[in-house]
Formats: structure tokens, sequence, C-alpha cells
């Protein structure tokens, strides 16, 4: 998720790359999902190739072409969910699981060797996101929470426009949940408040209405249970 403006650009780094190996490429995918693992397009004829996995079991071969053969050897635990494209020397990855996050190496072999790494994270994608609304006094806190879901990040907004610390509005956050309260309420903070959750794979959102009973009651210490207050915006 996002934590304010805040983006993921990179992915896990692993560490399976030996000395003088570099990353050429980090991809994100969620669990269940696809990728395309891109190779070289202008590979010589005649050259073999190999696609090899490196996960925290050790190495695996993927795939072993030779650009004159007309059929790759395509090692078992990817038969049935991956496809090999001779034409560019890419490979798809069907229904991804937890083991295939690592690092994939593409290894040349013509007129001269030539390599690509590619490293791959698995996520499982945030899902539910719940807001409870608590009040108290002359202030409200929105708790919003995921049921499960990697590396989850929190924004609020307000009818759209995105909410930052300050005297108004008071932001925390722990690993899987946010909250955000709302001080000396008035019939102004009246509206719809939505809590963002978003990962590298993923995006949901939950809204709470806040209307102008639920403030004006707030006078002579009105308080509610998270039940009585938690509205989900239609």
């Amino acid at each position: 998720m996002k934590r304010q403006t805040t983006v993921w650009l990179l992915c896990i780094s692993f560490p399976f790359l030996t000395v003088g190996q570099a990353k050429d490429l980090e991809l994100c995918e969620a669990l269940s999902s696809s990728v395309l693992l891109p190779g070289f397009s202008d590979v010589d004829v005649g050259a073999s190739l190999s696609w090899q996995f490196t996960g925290n079991k050790g190495t695996r071969a993927v795939v072993d072409y030779t650009m004159s053969s007309a059929e790759p050897t395509v090692d078992p635990h990817y038969r049935g969910r991956s496809q090999f494209f001779p034409s560019n020397t890419s490979v798809l990855l069907q229904d991804l699981k937890r083991s295939d996050q690592g690092l994939y190496t593409l290894t040349v072999q013509g007129a001269a060797v030539r390599t690509k790494n590619v490293s791959l994270s698995i996520l499982q994608p945030v899902a539910n996101p719940l807001i409870l609304g608590f009040v108290e006094h002359s202030s409200v806190e929105l708790r919003c929470s995921v049921v499960f879901g990697d590396w989850p990040q929190f924004s609020w907004e307000r009818v759209g426009v995105p909410l930052a610390n300050g005297t108004k509005y008071v932001l925390r956050e722990a690993e899987d949940e946010s909250s955000l309260t709302i001080q000396d309420l008035q019939g102004t903070d009246c509206g719809r408040y939505t809590c963002v959750v978003s990962s590298p794979v993923s995006r949901e959102e939950d809204s709470y209405e806040l209307d102008s009973d639920l403030i004006m009651k707030k006078r002579g210490d009105y308080e509610k249970t998270p039940e009585e207050t938690h509205q989900i915006a239609s």
C-alpha cells in the first residue's frame, strides 16, 4: 500500500547473485498470476541457450534449447505451466507459486556468451480492508486493517483528496493497520473518508461516511461502539 505519497519502485533483492553477476531486471507479480521472463531477440542460428532458476533450495534448469531444434527441453517442474518463445528466447511462467520466487538466469552460447538475470518476487495481494470508527468526546478515530497481503501500504483520502498529518488529522501506522484521528469535530468534517491499501501487485479500499448526526452527538461525551459507527459508503 501507499504510505502517503510513497510509491514502491523496487522489488525484493535476492541473495542468490554470485560475484560478477548483476540484476538486469526486477519483477513483482501476484501469487497464482503469470509472468513473462524477457530474453534476447537477436540470437545466432545454431546457438544454444538455457534458462536456470536459483532459489532458497538451490539451482534447477527451466528450459534448454538449441536454435536449430524443433522443441525445447523443459524441466518437469515447469511442464504444463510454462511456454518458451524461440523468436525472442523469453519464457512465460503461469500459476506462480511462492517457490517460484528467486533469480532466473538466461545464458546464450553462440559467437559470444551472453547472460541476463531477472529477479522475481511473488506477493500475496492485499484483500478485504475494513474501517472501524471509534468516537470519543470531540474526535473520531478510524482504524483500517487488512486480513492478509504482502507489503501493505496505507493512505487516507477525503472525497478523493489525500490527507496528511497536521493539527486536524493524526495518522498512525502499524504493520497491518493504519489509523486516522479527526480532531475537534465540526459540521464541516462530514463526508466520506477512504482508506487505500496497496502493494506492488494490488490495490483495495474501504470507505467510512462521517455524518452530521454523529458529529452532533459527540457533544456531551457521546460514544459509540465500532459496530454502531461503521458505515460503508454505497
